[in-house]
């Protein structure tokens, strides 16, 4: 009997705290953390998780080696995961990705011919790690456990239950977790590694809980009421723009930016950018404040066509995945538009979320997703070939909203991207590996600059009215062949100033486009959420009261993602006023009756 409660003590208690030091361990080292400490209470609520898991396993195995060798196997694979997704998108692995990486080709789109490499690299640098695994499987072996399954099956149906309120019912106490597990951060989240220093300090089974309660959207805000959300969105009252019958081309450039910003380091043969740069004098050009850096495009969109904010969410939320499982229809201007008699149509060269009864459900008639591999260039298909696209589907006389999202520009950034290069790198002070990716990167932008023109072009010799609105994402995710961040090199991004510093990494810009008097005033700053919304605005289209609530409201508000405020006169802010905050407040109460509660 005492060996057996030895032996149950190792199980329950030994083993599982030890993987937990050598996972804290393992992450720290591989991610360059400095490890200064970790949350004892994230450790202890990582133990509960791991016993109840090892309960619920037992049932079926009635061996605390198998059950625990499962567990083992299971936490190292999460590990190398993980360390995969901080290699290539520079963030921790979330529970949500699950959704994302069911889909095969959305790994493959991200290691490209460099998995093996980056597997070699992360197992040659984890032997001691692996050498800790291989003691717990060791340790495991020693202390066995046998049950019979009559003995085991209470405690294993009580665990389950137990785990399941953990997961499935995290909602009922979300904020009594939080506060009592997770109140001591001792780290702000960094525009560099997101949440990797909190994993770092929480854990990699912790941290991804943390994300995961953070992800639960269905809790109402503190003070809401539906009779409370309808009031707010009917105290505004707004008026029809003048403006009939414009088609509307929105195209959303994969990572564009003008790499001009960088000249003090690197500076090319051609200007990347020269036509966009052209064509402001023509246009209206907006500096946009985007949601994200590097990554997750869908979260543009989703602001964008839903004049959203997506603070209101978590910084790993993805609505597309999380808010829209039901395909049922959530306030859209594309909807909007929809209703007032416009064909809708969106053209992607890339769809990793597998978004097109999302699309549907958001109100585009047509979906046409354009991957062909002849047509591509580098990795992905060519902006020019996506351009050609969007030109013939502009043909005809209907009322048109189309929205082209182009997939060239992506990463990663190799010089063997492309076989022919119409750019060279005339100047520059980075080494010769970060000159390539910046000469990758610029071949991109360089053919999506191009495409803008040749739209530009046809639009303007057209009769019917129209609208082009051209911007990029997000700025590109520029990591060098050992995924080191070529920004750390990189002298815009890195003044005496960490507000700017993180403004400019979220700072992209707009371009707006008529073969008319376009007749609108826009801010000097803008978000996404506003971009869309403020163009349907003026014209002769009728919305539903959340968007002009949301329209009216934004004037009172600094532009503001997760990270940074700046003000029209361009004050970079990090905390609303009492004011702000109010509207914020208030502007969560309408965003949780239209998105949420269902």
């Amino acid at each position: 009997m005492k060996d057996r409660s030895i032996k149950l003590f190792f199980n329950f208690f030994l083993i599982p705290l030890m993987l937990i030091i050598v996972m804290f361990l393992w992450y720290g080292f591989l991610n360059n953390l400095k490890i200064e400490a970790v949350s004892i209470k994230s450790s202890i609520l990582t133990l509960i998780i791991l016993d109840l898991v090892n309960l619920i396993i037992l049932f079926f195995t009635k061996s605390t080696k198998k059950s625990l060798l499962i567990i083992t196997i299971f936490l190292f694979v999460l590990v190398i995961i993980n360390q995969y997704k901080m290699i290539y998108m520079s963030t921790p692995l979330f529970i949500s990705d699950v959704n994302f990486l069911q889909n095969y080709k959305n790994i493959t789109t991200f290691t490209g011919n460099s998995f093996f490499k980056v597997t070699w690299e992360i197992f040659s640098k984890s032997f001691i790690f692996i050498i800790g695994f291989i003691v717990i499987i060791f340790l495991i072996n020693k202390v066995n456990v046998d049950f019979d399954r009559k003995n085991v099956w209470y405690k294993s149906l009580i665990s389950f239950i137990i785990f399941t309120l953990f997961i499935i019912f995290s909602s009922l106490f979300k904020n009594f977790t939080l506060k009592l597990v997770y109140q001591d951060v001792v780290r702000k989240l960094d525009i560099y590694d997101g949440y990797n220093e909190l994993y770092g300090y929480y854990g990699l089974v912790g941290g991804m809980y943390y994300q995961y309660l953070n992800n639960l959207v269905s809790i109402k805000p503190d003070g809401y009421s539906e009779d409370k959300a309808k009031k707010l969105e009917e105290s505004i009252s707004g008026s029809r723009g003048d403006i009939e019958g414009a088609n509307i081309v929105v195209i959303l450039s994969e990572s564009f930016f003008d790499i001009s910003k960088l000249d003090k380091n690197i500076t090319f043969d051609k200007e990347a950018t020269k036509n966009f740069n052209l064509l402001k004098k023509k246009g209206k050009t907006i500096q946009m404040l985007s949601p994200v850096f590097g990554s997750m495009t869908s979260n543009v969109s989703f602001e964008l066509l839903t004049s959203t904010n997506t603070t209101y969410f978590d910084e790993g939320y993805v609505p597309y995945l999380d808010l829209y499982k039901d395909f049922s229809k959530r306030p859209s201007l594309v909807y909007e538009l929809k209703k007032a008699g416009y064909d809708t149509t969106l053209i992607l060269g890339s769809d990793s979320y597998n978004s097109k009864d999302i699309m549907k459900s958001i109100g585009f008639n047509n979906y046409l997703l354009k991957n062909d591999k002849k047509y591509r260039k580098g990795r992905y298909v060519s902006d020019s070939y996506l351009g050609d696209v969007l030109i013939d589907n502009l043909k005809g006389h209907n009322k048109k909203f189309v929205m082209l999202e182009t997939m060239q520009a992506h990463m990663p950034y190799e010089k063997n991207k492309y076989q022919e290069y119409d750019l060279k790198v005339k100047k520059s002070d980075l080494s010769q590996e970060n000159q390539d990716v910046m000469l990758s990167y610029a071949q991109g932008i360089y053919d999506a600059d191009l495409m803008l023109k040749r739209v530009y072009d046809y639009i303007e010799k057209q009769n019917d009215k129209y609208i082009l609105l051209f911007f990029g994402d997000h700025l590109p995710l520029l990591k060098n062949k050992d995924y080191k961040q070529v920004y750390d090199y990189l002298d815009y991004f890195n003044t005496n100033n960490s507000l700017v510093n993180t403004f400019r990494k979220y700072n992209t810009e707009a371009l707006v486009l008529s073969n008319f008097d376009l007749d609108i005033e826009f801010p000097r700053y803008l978000g996404y959420d506003m971009l869309l919304n403020t163009i349907v605005h003026k014209l002769d289209v009728e919305v539903e009261p959340y968007f002009t609530y949301t329209y009216e409201t934004s004037k009172k508000l600094p532009v503001y993602n997760h990270y940074v405020l700046v003000t029209n006169n361009g004050k970079l802010e990090k905390n609303f006023s009492k004011e702000e905050k109010k509207i914020i407040k208030e502007r969560s109460y309408v965003t949780y009756k239209e998105f949420i509660k269902r």
